[in-house]
Order: C-alpha cells, then sequence, then structure tokens
C-alpha cells in the first residue's frame, strides 16, 4: 500500500506495538476497536477536521482561476 502524507509532520500517538492503527489528518493513532467491521466502522472516532485539505484544494482553485483570467487577458 502507498500513502503520500503531503510532507506534514504526523503525530504520532499508537500506544504499545499495535498492528492496527487508524491513519487521520496529522497523526496515527489507536484504534478503537481490535477488529474492523461493518457494524462498528461507524462507531471509529475521528477527532480532526482535516483543515489541511481545504488550504490546498482552495490554493488550487485560485491559483486555476487567476491562470485562467491571465490566459483571457493575454490573448485579448
Amino acid at each position: 500500500m502507498y500513502i503520500h502524507m503531503q510532507s506534514r509532520d504526523m503525530k504520532n500517538d499508537i500506544s504499545g506495538h499495535n498492528e492496527r492503527f487508524k491513519i487521520i489528518p496529522n497523526s496515527f493513532e489507536n484504534l478503537e476497536f481490535d477488529k474492523v467491521t461493518s457494524k462498528n466502522f461507524d462507531k471509529i472516532k475521528s477527532r480532526h477536521f482535516n483543515l489541511h485539505y481545504f488550504k490546498l484544494r482552495s490554493y488550487n482553485l485560485f491559483d486555476k482561476t487567476m491562470r485562467a483570467l491571465n490566459k483571457h487577458y493575454r490573448d485579448r
């Protein structure tokens, strides 16, 4: 499996030698359950709001808009 962490600093909150853990924005955390099933999947908590994602998306949208505007005015 390949996971791209986008050059972010990750906090390690895993205790012991757990083989299963969750990767959430900016940290690795213990799972609340020993085995993940379809019944308990909704109960696994995500404590973080992914602000990093919105920063990247808003910057990309701004950049794309500026390139389109510059091209429009340059081609006039």
